[in-house]
């Protein structure tokens, strides 16, 4: 995705399409290297976001979140339903 700015405040990446809780949720996450106070002492200080960091970070979740998909059993097409399977096999009275 391109960006307007390198960094860019909360409000400027919320009328981009970014939710305030996933940027949030960016901010809070152990280890980001993409969401800093301007600063840090104050605590009603800006959040801002290093946009190439920012992209990096989207991405990297984005494999992960992929991955997990991946990681479930799938389900099985041809396999018919539990309903079917009871109607066929004659359990029903």
């Amino acid at each position: 995705m391109e960006y307007p700015k390198r960094i860019m405040n909360r409000k400027e990446l919320i009328k981009l399409g970014y939710s305030k809780t996933y940027l949030q949720r960016v901010y809070t996450t152990p280890g980001q290297k993409c969401a800093f106070k301007m600063m840090p002492n104050r605590s009603r200080s800006r959040i801002l976001f290093d946009t190439e960091e920012l992209e990096k970070f989207r991405e990297k979740e984005i494999k992960a979140q992929q991955a997990a998909i991946r990681s479930l059993p799938q389900y099985d097409a041809g396999r018919e339903s539990g309903w079917e399977s009871w109607k066929n096999k004659g359990r029903l009275i």
